[in-house]
C-alpha cells in the first residue's frame, strides 16, 4: 500500500504527538491498543454490512469503550476518508461520552450526507453535546421531521416542574379532633433495656457461691405480694 493510500489510523504509533482543537496530545499505549482493535474491526467489515455484523466484535467494542480513546477517535474523524472507518468511529466516539471534539464533529456534519449527520446527532446525544445538537436542528437543509429528531429534549427547571406538580396536588384538611397521645412504657429504640437490680444481685450471689461455697440468699422478687 502506498503512502497516499494510507489512512491516519495506519500512521499512528505509541508516543506520537498530534494536535486537536489547538491542544497537543500524544498516543498512549493503552489508546494505541484500542486503535489496533478498531483496525481489526474495520479490516473485517463486509462490503455490504448487515445491521448485526458488529455483534461478533462486541468484545473489541467493549474494550475500546473501556479504554475511552476520545482524542484519538476525534483525530481519526477529522482526517480519515474511509466511510466504514468514519461510521464506526462516530458510533464509538458517542459511546465514549464527553464533549471533546464536538465542534470538529459538527464541522464534519456540515459537509456530510444526511445519513452521516444523523449518526453524528446520535453520538451528540450520548456525549451530551446539546449546543451542537441545537445548532444542527436549526439547519435549513433539514426537513421538519429530521429537525425534530435532532432537536434535544427540553427539560424544564426543577422549580417549574415542582410548581406544575403542586398545582395538581390538594392538601388534606386537618382534623379538628385532638390528636390522641401515645405512651411507651419501655422502648428498645436505643438498645435493649437495662437488667433489673434484683437480677443483677442474684447473678452476683451465685458467682460468690461458686467461688467461695457461701450459700446465696434468695433475692428474687416476691411475686405473691
Amino acid at each position: 500500500m502506498s503512502d497516499s493510500q494510507l489512512q491516519p489510523i495506519d500512521l499512528l504509533r505509541p508516543g506520537q504527538r498530534f494536535s486537536l482543537d489547538q491542544h497537543k496530545f500524544y498516543v498512549h499505549r493503552s489508546h494505541f491498543r484500542a486503535i489496533l482493535r478498531l483496525k481489526r474491526i474495520v479490516a473485517h467489515a463486509p462490503r455490504q454490512p448487515s445491521p448485526l455484523w458488529l455483534i461478533r466484535f462486541r468484545e473489541d467494542i467493549r474494550a475500546i469503550v473501556a479504554l475511552s480513546p476520545r482524542p484519538l477517535l476525534t483525530y481519526l474523524l477529522q482526517h480519515c476518508s474511509d466511510p466504514t472507518l468514519r461510521e464506526i468511529t462516530i458510533w464509538l466516539r458517542g459511546l465514549c461520552g464527553g464533549c471533546l471534539g464536538a465542534q470538529i464533529m459538527l464541522d464534519l456534519a456540515k459537509q456530510s450526507p444526511l445519513s452521516t449527520q444523523l449518526r453524528i446527532a446520535r453520538a451528540f446525544r450520548h456525549m451530551g453535546a446539546w449546543s451542537q445538537l441545537r445548532e444542527m436542528a436549526s439547519w435549513p437543509s433539514l426537513s421538519s421531521s429530521e429537525s425534530r429528531f435532532i432537536q434535544p429534549k427540553v427539560v424544564q427547571d426543577y422549580d417549574c416542574r415542582l410548581n406544575q406538580y403542586l398545582t395538581n396536588v390538594h392538601a388534606n384538611p386537618t382534623s379538628e379532633a385532638g390528636t390522641p397521645q401515645f405512651f411507651l412504657a419501655e422502648s428498645d429504640l436505643f438498645g435493649r433495656p437495662a437488667k433489673p437490680l434484683w437480677l443483677i444481685r442474684l447473678v452476683l450471689d451465685r458467682i460468690r457461691f461458686l467461688v467461695s461455697g457461701e450459700q446465696s440468699v434468695d433475692r428474687s422478687p416476691n411475686l405473691s405480694d
